[in-house]
């Protein structure tokens, strides 16, 4: 059972967030002061995991596609357009001043790439949920935390990863046939 304040996972009729107990009460708190944010209840159960960063080797992996499977297929296609573009950039900048050094290049500027997206994903997408959350406040200003709790999104999406990868696979189609 959720807990119907900060509707974190409940054990024994108490929730270990804010401490909110079934009869009502709280114990050792006020009410005002554990009110959950609205990011958190946007992002549900994975609100931890994103905030805190936890998820750095799924993001190191996935790059660009880490947005795709966050339900972000057109921001994930975009930042592959974008990685494509700078990897491309390094290449004949690479071959053009140091072609000796391509290898270790194009294995640094990876390196570097990805690791723009282990720090920066999760902010990234953080700032798009507050975004989608003051759309929702906008549109029901009195009952906009149920809402949230409602559109929580608990599960990643495997789906949506499938679908960006088979965009970028066909914008690549594309770029490779016309060249």
């Amino acid at each position: 059972m959720n807990c119907p304040n900060c509707n974190k996972k409940m054990e024994k009729n108490f929730c270990m967030h804010c401490g909110y107990m079934l009869n009502g009460n709280f114990i050792n708190r006020s009410k005002s002061e554990i009110v959950a944010s609205d990011l958190e209840l946007y992002l549900g159960k994975k609100f931890d995991i994103i905030n805190r960063n936890i998820n750095t080797p799924v993001i190191f992996f996935l790059g660009p596609l880490y947005f795709c499977f966050n339900k972000l297929v057109l921001l994930g296609v975009i930042a592959f357009i974008l990685d494509i573009l700078y990897y491309i950039l390094n290449y004949f900048l690479t071959k053009l001043l140091a072609p000796s050094l391509m290898p270790a290049s194009i294995f640094l500027s990876f390196i570097l790439v990805r690791l723009f997206y282990v720090t920066c994903a999760n902010l990234i997408y953080m700032k798009i949920c507050k975004i989608k959350i003051n759309k929702i406040k906008k549109k029901n200003p009195d009952n906009y935390r149920n809402l949230l709790m409602e559109q929580a999104e608990d599960e990643f999406s495997i789906m949506q990863l499938i679908i960006g990868i088979l965009l970028i696979l066909l914008l690549l189609a594309i770029i490779i046939l016309k060249v």
